[in-house]
């Protein structure tokens, strides 16, 4: 949404003639970057569940007496 904004302010400050369709693109590459990163992401963690490593924050308390 930053270039959604970039691209009004520019229009608004006078710096050039943004039409109203040019939103359109500007969304659409949005959206797909944000699925390549969450498509990324889960195979990373994914990949990282198979190989059986645990998070960094799954810290479970070892050596303890319980009861």
């Amino acid at each position: 949404m930053g270039g959604v904004a970039l691209a009004y302010g520019g229009d608004a400050a006078g710096w050039w003639d943004a039409e109203w369709f040019v939103v359109i693109p500007i969304v659409v590459l949005g959206l797909f970057l944000a699925s390549v990163t969450g498509i990324i992401a889960y195979a990373v963690r994914r990949r990282r569940g198979a190989r059986g490593i645990a998070p960094a924050d799954d810290r479970t308390a070892q050596g303890t007496a319980s009861g």
